[in-house]
C-alpha cells in the first residue's frame, strides 16, 4: 500500500512568478460548463377552464381548508387581483358560472374539505344563488366586492392588508388584462396586492388615499403608458418602476426578468396569451398563479410563437421541465421554449500569444469546452481556463511553441473543428539588464532583477530555459537571495535579498548602489547584457497617489463643504494613499506630508509644533490647499466665510411614526448648519414635549441629548395610554422657524394582525459565505419578527420554534428555511435539553452555508404570516492556477528529496517564515506561507508570527498529496528517500480545499509526475 504525505495550501500569495510545469503532466481538471439537461414536458389541463382550474388545485399541495371562487368568464379580472390574496391564504382559485355552481368546482370543494370560501366580485359575477349553493355544503362564504372592478381590487387589497402588511404594490390596467396577467404569480410570491387603474382616469380617490397611507416603498407599473399613464405612475408612493414591452409577451419577459433572478429553475409554467384562439383563454394563466407562486416558478404566456424577448430571457435560464397549463398551447411555442435550452456552440474568433507556451482564445461559449478540445501537433495541453462569460480562455501547453507559425485546432462542444494560427519567435539575439532601482521599506515585497531580450522584449527565465538557454545573474556584491549552498553573488532567477534580515543574508543599505549583468549560455553561444547599475531606495514613505482625505474642525466635525469661518482652524485627516506596491493605506499628515496654502492671508498653515499642518482661517476669501509628498500631491479649495455656524436644517429618518398605546419608538434626526455641514453639541429638544389632539395626549417626547460629530441625535417618542386612535404633530423649531415636523400616530392597544421579518438597521438581505479572516464578516444575519396592526408596531415576538423537517406544526410561531443547505437558522441551545429547536429571545439567527437562495418563512398556527428572501454569495478566494518549477528526471540517489520544496518557489523570512510564490488565485493578494499543521506541511497566511496553520483564521485553498509508484517511503514530513536501481514516478496530486475523504470525495485540480530513474 502506498504511504501518503499531505501538504496543504492556504490563503493567497503576495507575488506571482511564471514557472514551467513538470516535464510530464499526468492530468488537470477540466472546467467546461456542464451541458444542459434535456427538457421534459407535462400538462395540467381539463376539457374547459373550470376543469383546468380544478386540475391546478389538485396539483397544489396546500392543506388549507380555504378556497377562492371567481366567475370563469366575467370574473377574469377578479382572479387577477385575487391571486396574491389567495396565495396568502394558501387557497386555490376555482371558477364557476354566474348563476350555478360549476359541478367540477363543487366536487373539488368537497375533495379538499374546504371550510371557508371567499367569492371575489359582486353578484353580477357570482350570484347569490351560487353563494347559497356553497353554503348548503356547510361552507362559510365571504364575499369581497365593490361597485366596480376597481373598487373590488381595493377591497381585496384591504383584506390582504389584514393578513400581511403591504410595502409593495403592482398597478395594472383594469380594462385590458393582457399585460397585467403576467404579474399575478410574482405579485403573489412577493406578497404585494394588485391595484387596478383606469387607463385614462387613473386611480380613484379612495384607492389613492389608501395606498398613500400604507407606507409603500415600491410601486410597480405593469405595461406601457397607454395601459397605465405617466400621471398615474407619478402619483404612486415609493420607488416607481415600470415593466413594459412592445406587446403582452414582451411585457411578460420584462416581468419574469424583474422578479425571477435565479439562473436555474426546475420548472416553467406555460399558458396561452389570449392571442391563440380567443382573448379570454388567458384565464388559465390566472388560475395557475397561486400554484406558480407556491413553487416559486415563473409563468410564460405564449401565442402562436415565442417572442424574441422571451427567447433571450429563457436562453439565460436553466430549467428541465415545462408544465403546460390548459389545452391548445401551440406546439411551435413549446418547441421554441425547449430550443432555448439547447447548448449553443463554442466558437473561436481569435488566438493570441501570451507567452512561450500559453495562448489566449477569444470567442463565445468557450466555457462549454475543456482542454481535451484544444491541441497543437507535437505538444500537450496542460490546462484550459475559461472566464465565466465564455468570451475568453487561457490555454497552457507543456512545451514551448515552435519557432514560426503554430496551428491550434479547437473542437467545439458540438464536434466541429476549426484551425487557427499564431506566430512565436524563439530566436534570442541579445539580452539587456533592465532594473535601475529597487526599494526597501516595511511594505516591500520579494523582488527579482529584471531583463529583456532582443531589444526590450520581456521573456521569463522559464521561457529561456525551455528554449535551451542557461540563465545566470551575476554581481560583484552579495545581493542575491541565498538558499542552501548557493552563492549570494550569483543567481539563476535574479531573486534579491529580502528587505528585512532573514536567516541567510543581511538587508540592503539605503542608497547603496550595486551592478549586475545577465549571461545567457547555450552550448558554445554566450550572450551578455553588460553591467547595469541599481540604486537601493527607501520606498516605505513613497506613494503613487493621494486618493482622498477629510477636513476636520477642532470640535471633530468632518466638513464636506470645504468652508471655514473666520477664526476657525481645521486639520486634514484620514488621508488615503496608494503606496509603491499598490496597497491603500491611511496616514496622518504630520508624519510624511507637507501642506501649503496659495493665499496665507486667507488660510495659513501652521508648520511646526503639535499643531503642525493645521489650517487657520484668517480672513474671507479663497485659498488653494496642496497636500504633497514627494512627487504626488492633491489640491483643493478652502473658502473662508464670516457668518458663524448656526443650525439651519433638520432631517428625520422617519417623518411619521406609528405606535400602540404605551409603546415607545425612536427617530433619528440629522442637524446641519447653513453650509450643509454637521452641527455638533446641539440639543434639539430642550424639555419634554407633549403631542396633543383635541386636548388629549397622543405622545410625549423627552428632551434629546446633544448631537454628535455627525450631527445626529435620537428622538424618543412615548405613546400615551390611549383608548382610541389618535394622532398629532411635533414641530421641531429653531427660534420661530420650523425645521422639521414629526407626525405621530398612536393606536389603542390591539392584537397584531400581520407580521414582518425585519432586518437590522443598515443591513440588507444578502449574505456572503466568506468570513475574510473574521473581518467584515457578512455570513450571519439576525432577523426580528415584529407584529403589526396595520402600520402600528404592536410587539416583537420572542418565542419562536424552529422547524427543520416534516409538517409545519399547527400551534404557535414557527420559522423555517426553504433551503437549509444555503441558509441555516441557528438558535440558542437550551442548557437543560441541549436541543437547539426554539428561540426565546426573538433573535432569528441566520448563517450562510453555501451560495444560492433561500426563503425564510414564518407560520402562526400553521398559516404563513411573513417571509423574506435571502441571497447568499460566496466570494471566498479560490485557487485558479499553480505554476511549478520544472524538474528534470532524478538520476541519482537522494536520502531526503523534498518534492514540495522542489516544485514550489520558496523564500525564507525571519521567524521561520517561508513565503510561497507561483500561485494564481481569485480574491485577495495576501502572502501564502509554508508551515505545519498536525505533522503536515501547509501553506497559509500567518498573522501571529508563528508557523502553524490555524483553521479558525487561515483559509485553506488546496491540499497536496505525494505518493510514489516505486516503493519509496513518503512518511517523512519533507523528504523521500530515493535509492539506487529505482525507476518510476513521484506522483503529486493537488486538491482544492481539504484533502478528500470517503465522505467528501473530490477530483484533483492537478496531477504532476516527477520521473525517477536511478538504474545504472
Amino acid at each position: 500500500m502506498l504511504k501518503r504525505k499531505k501538504r496543504i495550501i492556504a490563503k493567497v500569495m503576495a507575488t506571482t512568478m511564471l514557472a514551467t510545469t513538470l516535464a510530464s503532466t499526468f492530468a488537470i481538471e477540466a472546467n467546461a460548463q456542464e451541458p444542459r439537461a434535456s427538457v421534459t414536458s407535462s400538462k395540467i389541463s381539463g376539457d374547459d377552464r373550470y376543469k383546468t382550474a380544478v386540475e391546478i388545485s389538485k396539483n397544489y399541495s396546500s392543506t388549507s381548508k380555504h378556497a377562492v371562487v371567481v366567475n370563469g368568464q366575467k370574473g377574469i379580472v377578479d382572479a387577477l387581483t385575487a391571486t396574491p390574496y389567495a396565495s396568502l391564504k394558501n387557497a386555490p382559485i376555482l371558477m364557476t358560472e354566474n348563476n350555478k355552481l360549476n359541478e367540477d368546482t363543487k366536487k373539488e370543494l368537497t375533495r379538499r374539505g374546504i371550510k371557508t370560501v371567499d367569492i371575489i366580485g359582486g353578484t353580477a359575477s357570482v350570484s347569490d344563488s351560487v353563494k347559497s349553493e356553497i353554503q348548503a355544503m356547510g361552507i362559510t362564504v365571504n364575499r369581497i366586492a365593490g361597485n366596480s372592478k376597481y373598487e373590488t381590487s381595493l377591497k381585496v387589497a384591504k383584506e390582504f392588508d389584514k393578513i400581511s402588511d403591504i410595502s409593495k404594490i403592482a398597478v395594472a390596467n383594469g380594462e385590458v388584462l393582457a399585460d397585467a396577467v403576467s404579474v399575478a404569480a410574482p405579485a403573489a410570491q412577493n406578497k404585494m396586492p394588485i391595484i387596478l387603474a383606469h387607463p385614462k382616469n387613473g386611480l380613484d380617490a379612495d384607492t389613492k388615499a389608501y395606498i398613500n397611507g400604507e407606507g409603500i416603498n415600491t410601486s410597480y407599473v405593469i405595461g406601457g403608458t397607454s395601459s397605465v399613464s405617466n400621471t398615474t405612475q407619478n402619483s404612486l408612493p415609493g420607488t416607481k418602476k415600470r415593466l413594459q414591452g412592445t406587446g403582452r409577451q414582451e411585457t411578460n419577459a420584462e416581468v419574469v426578468e424583474e422578479f425571477y433572478k435565479s439562473s436555474t429553475y426546475d420548472n416553467i409554467y406555460v399558458t396561452k396569451s389570449g392571442q391563440v384562439n380567443k382573448a379570454d383563454e388567458i384565464a388559465d394563466a390566472l388560475a395557475v398563479g397561486v400554484l406558480a407562486a407556491y413553487n416559486q416558478d415563473p409563468v410564460m404566456i405564449v401565442g402562436k410563437s415565442l417572442s424574441n424577448d422571451q427567447k433571450v430571457l429563457l436562453e439565460g435560464k436553466k430549467f428541465t421541465k415545462i408544465t403546460e397549463v390548459g389545452n391548445g398551447i401551440p406546439t411551435a411555442s413549446i418547441q421554441a421554449i425547449k430550443d432555448t435550452q439547447k447548448d449553443p456552440e463554442a466558437q473561436v474568433t481569435g488566438v493570441t500569444l501570451v507567452n512561450y507556451k500559453t495562448i489566449k482564445i477569444t470567442g463565445r461559449e468557450l466555457n462549454r469546452i475543456d482542454k481535451s478540445k484544444v491541441s497543437i501537433s507535437g505538444n500537450t495541453t496542460v490546462s484550459y481556463t475559461a472566464n465565466s462569460t465564455g468570451t475568453e480562455a487561457t490555454v497552457e501547453f507543456a512545451n514551448a511553441f515552435s519557432n514560426g507559425t503554430n496551428t491550434v485546432r479547437v473542437t467545439s462542444n458540438l464536434g466541429n473543428t476549426t484551425s487557427h494560427s499564431f506566430t512565436y519567435n524563439s530566436e534570442i539575439s541579445s539580452v539587456e539588464a533592465a532594473t535601475t532601482e529597487i526599494g526597501t521599506g516595511a511594505n516591500g515585497a520579494i523582488q527579482y532583477l529584471e531583463f529583456t531580450v532582443n531589444g526590450n522584449q520581456k521573456r521569463t527565465v522559464e521561457e529561456l530555459k525551455a528554449l535551451g538557454w542557461n540563465v545566470e545573474f551575476k554581481s560583484s556584491q552579495s545581493v542575491f537571495y541565498k538558499s542552501s549552498s548557493a552563492s549570494d553573488t550569483k543567481s539563476t532567477d535574479g531573486k534579491l535579498r529580502t528587505n528585512i534580515p532573514d536567516k541567510k543574508s543581511t538587508p540592503f543599505d539605503l542608497n547603496e548602489v550595486f551592478d549586475y549583468e545577465v549571461v545567457l549560455t547555450k552550448g558554445s553561444t554566450i550572450i551578455r547584457s553588460g553591467l547595469k547599475a541599481v540604486k537601493v531606495t527607501d520606498k516605505s514613505t513613497q506613494y503613487k497617489e493621494i486618493k482622498a482625505f477629510d477636513v476636520k474642525l477642532d470640535n471633530n466635525v468632518k466638513i464636506k463643504s470645504n468652508k471655514l469661518v473666520v477664526g476657525e482652524s481645521a486639520s486634514i485627516v484620514d488621508i488615503d494613499v496608494v503606496d509603491m506596491n499598490n496597497n491603500t493605506a491611511k496616514l496622518p499628515t504630520s508624519e510624511n506630508f507637507a501642506i501649503t496654502s496659495s493665499n496665507p492671508e486667507v488660510v495659513s498653515v501652521n508648520n511646526s509644533g503639535v499643531n503642525k499642518n493645521k489650517l487657520i482661517a484668517n480672513s474671507t476669501g479663497s485659498a488653494q490647499i496642496t497636500i504633497k509628498n514627494g512627487n504626488v500631491s492633491k489640491t483643493f479649495t478652502i473658502t473662508v466665510v464670516s457668518e458663524a455656524r448656526k443650525v439651519s436644517s433638520v432631517s428625520l429618518s422617519n417623518s411619521t411614526i406609528y405606535l400602540t398605546a404605551n409603546k415607545s419608538g425612536e427617530v433619528q434626526a440629522t442637524i446641519k448648519d447653513q453650509y450643509s455641514d454637521p452641527y455638533v453639541d446641539y440639543t434639539l429638544i430642550n424639555s419634554e414635549q407633549k403631542i396633543e389632539s383635541g386636548g388629549k395626549t397622543v405622545a410625549t417626547v423627552p428632551a434629546t441629548g446633544k448631537s454628535d460629530v455627525e450631527g445626529k441625535v435620537k428622538i424618543n417618542v412615548n405613546g400615551a395610554d390611549v383608548v382610541e386612535n389618535l394622532n398629532g404633530s411635533l414641530a421641531i423649531k429653531k427660534d420661530d422657524k420650523t425645521l422639521a415636523t414629526l407626525r405621530v400616530y398612536v393606536s389603542k392597544a390591539a392584537q397584531a394582525t400581520s407580521w414582518r421579518l425585519e432586518l437590522p438597521t443598515g443591513k440588507d438581505s444578502t449574505l456572503d459565505v466568506y468570513t475574510k479572516n473574521g473581518k467584515e464578516a457578512d455570513n450571519t444575519l439576525t432577523l426580528k419578527l415584529n407584529g403589526y396592526n396595520g402600520s402600528y408596531l404592536v410587539n416583537e415576538e420572542k418565542n419562536i420554534n424552529i422547524h427543520t423537517t416534516g409538517t409545519i406544526p399547527k400551534e404557535g410561531f414557527v420559522v423555517t428555511s426553504t433551503n437549509k443547505d444555503v441558509v441555516a437558522i441557528e438558535p440558542t441551545v437550551s442548557k437543560q435539553t441541549q436541543k437547539a429547536t426554539s428561540i426565546t429571545d426573538g433573535n432569528i439567527n441566520l448563517v450562510a452555508k453555501k451560495e444560492g437562495s433561500a426563503t425564510i418563512r414564518v407560520y402562526k398556527d400553521g398559516t404563513e404570516k411573513a417571509s423574506m428572501s435571502i441571497r447568499v454569495n460566496d466570494t471566498t478566494p479560490k485557487i485558479t492556477n499553480i505554476n511549478l518549477k520544472s524538474i528534470d528526471t532524478i538520476k541519482k540517489e537522494d536520502s531526503s528529496f523534498d518534492p514540495i520544496a522542489s516544485l514550489l518557489r520558496l523564500t525564507e523570512l525571519p521567524g521561520d517564515k517561508t513565503v510561497v510564490e507561483g500561485l494564481t488565485t481569485s480574491g485577495t493578494t495576501e502572502e501564502v506561507l509554508l508551515g505545519t499543521e498536525e505533522g503536515r506541511s501547509v501553506l497559509f497566511v500567518d498573522k501571529d508570527n508563528d508557523n502553524e496553520y490555524k483553521e479558525e483564521k487561515d483559509l485553506l485553498l488546496a491540499t497536496i498529496d505525494v505518493t510514489t509508484d516505486f516503493g519509496a517511503n513518503t512518511s517523512n514530513q519533507r523528504g523521500i528517500k530515493i535509492e539506487n536501481n529505482k525507476e518510476g514516478n513521484i506522483i503529486v496530486k493537488i486538491f482544492r480545499g481539504k484533502y478528500p475523504t470517503p465522505q467528501n470525495p473530490s477530483n484533483p485540480f492537478k496531477v504532476e509526475l516527477i520521473k525517477v530513474n536511478t538504474k545504472a
